[in-house]
């Protein structure tokens, strides 16, 4: 008769429990991965539209896949390009699949959505800067003009709740929307950004500055710098030639 309770057999035992499981687990992995992947990339789509207010949570998958989705023709209402961040052109010898397995890959160059469906014409930027305890992940709208913003949303970042994660919150981002980039309409030179103020209201701002500003999140000053940093130098540096570019 077999002594179960020698540790030999427990070794066994417990070998072959983790082996089971590992292969249960790898398998339900693999299997699964196809559908994770679709729903990653319907996630990152819904965000794109809700930044420009084209979508919302609640938004059906189908619904959302219908923006992005070629006809015959090849036609789409989101038009993704990759631009060259120092020229400001785009750049065709880059795919969409490889820039975006490997993004870092490509330093010098980004996405840009133009949305093209007829009364919702924009452009959507992803956007990256740094937060407290990580890079904070979004999109920013602009109308065709690239001046006047129509919304922002923030996809990933790992502010603390309460705080900094407030920045996915509609009481933040809706003060967004309305807000202009340029200090002269159509210069592109005279670009300023939008900035998130700390210690005072933007309605006690003068009237000339509270175009270019948002209430920043109580207790959360390094959030607040991040995003600053997000719609004042980054775009700057990134998107800016790609906008003159287009309003040649």
């Amino acid at each position: 008769m077999v002594d179960v309770n020698k540790s030999g057999y427990t070794l066994i035992f417990a070998t072959i429990s983790c082996v089971i499981c590992s292969v249960l687990l790898s398998g339900a992995s693999v299997s699964l991965k196809d559908l994770q992947d679709k729903n990653k990339k319907i996630d990152k789509q819904r965000n794109v539209l809700m930044a420009a207010n084209l979508a919302t949570a609640e938004t059906s998958a189908e619904e959302i896949s219908t923006w992005f989705s070629k006809d015959d023709s090849g036609y789409s209402d989101i038009k993704t390009v990759i631009i060259d961040t120092e020229t400001g052109t785009i750049n065709d010898s880059i795919s969409l699949e490889a820039y975006t397995k490997k993004p870092k890959k490509f330093p010098e160059s980004s996405i840009v959505y133009e949305c093209l469906r007829k009364g919702n014409e924009c452009f959507i930027l992803p956007i990256t800067g740094v937060g407290l305890w990580g890079k904070l992940y979004g999109f920013l709208a602009l109308k065709p003009d690239g001046d006047n913003v129509l919304g922002i949303s923030f996809y990933k970042h790992q502010e603390t709740p309460g705080l900094g994660a407030e920045i996915t919150e509609d009481w933040f981002k809706s003060q967004f929307s309305g807000k202009k980039l340029l200090q002269t309409a159509g210069d592109f030179d005279s670009f300023r950004g939008v900035v998130v103020k700390k210690g005072i209201k933007v309605i006690d701002l003068p009237e000339k500055d509270q175009a270019y500003s948002v209430d920043g999140i109580s207790g959360a000053t390094i959030t607040s710098v991040g995003v600053t940093g997000i719609t004042t130098k980054y775009i700057k540096e990134k998107f800016i030639p790609y906008f003159k570019n287009k309003n040649k």
